[in-house]
């Protein structure tokens, strides 16, 4: 009863494609250069009563989201894995402005290297997560949403060396979740005729967030509607798109199309999302006895990010010659 989907279907096989996408490399932009990562962990900072940084991303541990336990369609209780790490680690955060939504950016920005990640890696080698955010006041009319927008990019690649079943062994992958990210990379659909992207969701949480409240830099609906975010899963269909190279499959989350108190709500905080920091989480949605505990795959933290300050526009399409042209189809 399951079935494979066509255009976005990653498969290992697309590894030996990846020569030919990489000669594009010194044409694309280097990811990475606008947005440091910090030096100090947040939680670091709080416990030496440092001021954390500003400006900056870092990777959240996967033990700060509440996740499904293996009882969970039982008992409904969320428990905090304290051993296991994001399946995926953070490379990079850039933040892009552009006058209309861009999507498929790995088309556009140098990707880590994925030569030391064996070419029989069953799953992806490289996620990468583009957080479309709309920068114009919300509308109810009007649909398709389009306008100025700031490309949030968040590149993720398999640690070196990864090899799923030393994983396993390991305690480091729940052999479940390995399962359901083949079929996720795969683009399969389950024998309900339900597609195994569909499970895809965000689990938000800020760290800061009663400190954040208390400078009152935004309304009591505000902080009342942020509170009701805290740890709250949402799924990320439907509004995403998916887009797949030799080595990468990314993910386009379009907030545009949000509904829209949602983005009511975003633009009257993005004037004091500077004062936030911001971790997201991404898991694939267990949803019987056989696919529990769940386990982070991705998480992200943004670090305190004026949301209105300058940031560079994104980069262009990368230039085929014709002796390249051959490879445009695999980019």
């Amino acid at each position: 009863g399951r079935k494979v989907g066509a255009a976005t279907t990653w498969k290992p096989g697309f590894r030996s494609l990846s020569k030919a996408s990489r000669q594009l490399d010194k044409h694309k932009a280097e990811g990475g250069k606008h947005l440091p990562k910090s030096v100090v962990p947040y939680e670091a900072c709080k416990e030496r009563d440092i001021e954390p940084e500003k400006q900056c991303w870092d990777e959240p541990k996967g033990n700060l989201f509440p996740l499904r336990g293996q009882n969970y369609l039982k008992d409904r209780v969320k428990i905090k894995m304290e051993d296991l790490r994001p399946i995926y680690e953070l490379k990079s955060v850039d933040f892009y402005s552009s006058e209309n939504m861009v999507g498929h950016m790995a088309q556009r920005i140098k990707l880590p290297s994925t030569e030391k990640i064996p070419e029989d890696c069953p799953i992806t080698p490289l996620l990468v997560v583009n957080y479309q955010a709309p920068m114009y006041p919300a509308r109810i009319f009007g649909k398709p949403f389009d306008g100025k927008t700031l490309q949030v990019v968040a590149v993720y690649a398999l640690r070196d060396g990864f090899v799923a079943e030393e994983e396993i062994k390991q305690g480091k992958l729940h052999r479940h979740t390995l399962e359901l990210l083949k079929d996720f990379c795969a683009d399969v659909t389950d024998g309900a005729g339900v597609p195994t992207r569909d499970r895809l969701k965000m689990i938000p949480a800020m760290p800061n967030l009663e400190e954040w409240i208390a400078t009152k830099t935004f309304g009591k609906a505000e902080a009342a509607i942020l509170r009701r975010w805290q740890n709250k899963p949402m799924l990320v269909r439907p509004q995403v798109q998916y887009h797949v190279g030799p080595e990468y499959i990314e993910v386009d989350v379009n907030i545009h199309d949000y509904q829209y108190a949602t983005r009511r709500y975003f633009h009257s905080l993005k004037h004091c999302l500077k004062h936030g920091v911001m971790d997201m989480a991404l898991v694939l949605e267990g949803r019987s006895p056989q696919q529990l505990p769940e386990q982070v795959l991705a998480s992200i933290r943004l670090q305190k990010i004026d949301f209105a300050a300058e940031f560079p526009p994104v980069p262009p399409l990368p230039v085929l010659d014709s002796k390249q042209a051959q490879g445009k189809n695999y980019l």
